[in-house]
């Protein structure tokens, strides 16, 4: 199962638990937390990216341990483009490079993406992760 994950009311430690969930069940998954402020501002913004970095962090921990099977890989996650403000943009190309992962964000899934990226910014959506360096040959 590869997806991002959203829980506003327990974002903190929401990605362990999903963790916990597949190797219980012995499921292979790479998931990460939905970052984004629709709900609660910078507060839930600030919050996501944490965890994101969070878990990705876990995850090597538990590499590293080789005390658990490597069932679970972290990314990191945002919701889509016309829910993160630049700021929150900021935050997530510092945990792309802190963490070494990539970013998993739905970009475009709708046109209202793409109008309110040209409407807000003035520029395609694409046009403005790229501005982030989010957008790279990672794969």
């Amino acid at each position: 199962m590869i997806d991002h994950h959203a829980s506003p009311n327990y974002i903190a430690g929401s990605l362990k638990t999903l963790r916990d969930g597949f190797l219980k069940a012995g499921l292979r998954g790479m998931t990460c937390y939905e970052t984004t402020d629709r709900n609660g501002g910078l507060k839930e913004l600030e919050a996501g990216v944490e965890e994101n970095i969070a878990f990705a962090e876990l995850i090597d921990s538990e590499r590293k341990s080789g005390k658990s099977r490597y069932l679970v890989e972290a990314h990191i996650g945002a919701h889509a483009p016309f829910t993160v403000a630049d700021e929150g943009l900021k935050m997530l190309r510092e945990a792309i490079k802190k963490t070494g992962r990539g970013l998993h964000i739905h970009a475009a899934e709708d046109s209202y993406d793409v109008s309110f990226s040209h409407d807000k910014y003035g520029k395609d959506l694409l046009i403005r992760l790229g501005e982030f360096d989010l957008i790279d040959e990672k794969p």
